[in-house]
């Protein structure tokens, strides 16, 4: 039934646009060929149009979203817009979305940046240790005979507590 209905539709595009000649209620065709069958849940369906395409005169303003501050940044950071001024009061949830999307890009191509630079310092840092004879299992060592030398002594001071309480 949709089908029949669909091929006797004419859509025609226009520049940027297409146009239905006329939106489709789903709720109508429904009730016409469940007639016979007792069509009383047809009433139910919402309106919907045949592949999302109405008529111009049918659609709606596109609901919009009032940004934060925040949103504010990213818009203006993201280069969608030029100064804070510029920057209308409701803005698409479709432009929010796709400032947002670049300013997350924006941030991963700056963590990777860093991210590179860092593994530099630490070659640069490692050679320098390289030159120095510093290693971390000579450093690990040093850090252990320390510990053991700091035992011993805590250890004697020990005894020598005890030899002069008796």
């Amino acid at each position: 039934m949709i089908r029949r209905v669909l091929a006797q539709r004419k859509f025609s595009s226009a520049p940027g646009q297409v146009y239905a000649t006329k939106a489709t209620d789903r709720r109508a065709l429904l009730t016409k060929s469940t007639a016979n069958a007792g069509g009383s849940f047809a009433h139910d369906l919402p309106i919907v149009s045949v592949r999302g395409i109405r008529a111009v005169h049918d659609t709606q303003k596109v609901p919009g979203y009032r940004p934060t501050k925040f949103d504010r940044k990213i818009l203006l950071w993201s280069g969608r817009f030029k100064n804070e001024e510029d920057i209308p009061g409701i803005v698409s949830f479709e432009m929010l979305n796709a400032a947002r999307n670049r300013a997350r890009v924006k941030t991963c191509y700056i963590m990777i940046g860093l991210t590179i630079a860092a593994c530099f310092v630490m070659i640069a840092s490692g050679k320098q240790a390289a030159e120095r004879h510093e290693s971390l299992a000579s450093r690990n060592r040093a850090k252990k005979a320390k510990w053991k030398e700091e035992a011993e002594r805590e250890q004697t001071a020990a005894l020598a507590i005890t030899d002069t309480k008796e």
